[in-house]
Parts: C-alpha cells; sequence; structure tokens
C-alpha cells in the first residue's frame, strides 16, 4: 500500500474544488503553499469559470479541467476539496474519482459520510 508521503511524492497536478480568489481564505492559502512545494494546481469552482486564480485558469467542474488538460498528457493526481461534506460524494460520482489512483493503488476515494447527530 502506498504511503500519503509516496502519493505527494509521485503525483504534480492537484485541482483545487472550491478555491476562492480571496487570499484570507483557507482555499487560497493553501492552493499557494502547494504551488510554492512545486505543485501544479488547477481551480475548480464555477463561480469563477474562464477568470485565474493564482495564475492559473479556472474550471467550473472536476470534468471540464480533467478534459482541458488530456490533450497536453495532463492528468489530475489528487483533488483537494474546500467543500461542505454532503457536496463531496456528487462531486466524486460525477469526476469519476473512483478511478483515480489512492493509497491503494485502485479506487482513492477518502471520504465517508459524517457520524448521524446525537438527538439533543
Amino acid at each position: 500500500m502506498r504511503t500519503i508521503a509516496q502519493i505527494l511524492k509521485d503525483s504534480k497536478t492537484i485541482a483545487v474544488v472550491g478555491l476562492s480568489n480571496k487570499p484570507d481564505r483557507a482555499s487560497y492559502g493553501v492552493a499557494e503553499y502547494l504551488q510554492q512545494q512545486g505543485y501544479r494546481i488547477i481551480p475548480v469552482n464555477p463561480a469563477y469559470d474562464g477568470q485565474e486564480i493564482l495564475g492559473e485558469r479556472v474550471y467550473p467542474d472536476l470534468q471540464s479541467a480533467a478534459d482541458a488538460l488530456a490533450p497536453n498528457g495532463t492528468r489530475i493526481d489528487i483533488v483537494d476539496c474546500f467543500r461542505k461534506s454532503e457536496d463531496i460524494p456528487p462531486l466524486a460520482r460525477g469526476a469519476g474519482v473512483g478511478r483515480a489512483r489512492g493509497p491503494g493503488g485502485g479506487g482513492g476515494v477518502g471520504w465517508r459520510p459524517p457520524p448521524p447527530t446525537p438527538p439533543p
């Protein structure tokens, strides 16, 4: 089984879903740090479609980003999501994340639903 360190070492391109253009937001700070570490970030946010954040074109969804990168032989290695937890499963299904490489070499989905809220 591959470790997180191995996955990061082998990865070059990270899609950041929910990336904001506001420098005070966590998504912006994380994406900026990832760039400083040598990763190419791919902003994904329908609110900023076609604009640039951190010098990279913004895509409306993961599939559009993957389709635009594919002709150059670039693939998204990691998806970093800054979304509410209930928004993650539809994003993963829509992008075919189940086919992504992950710690086990097969499906790379690292999400599970939050535990139910106990009654008051």
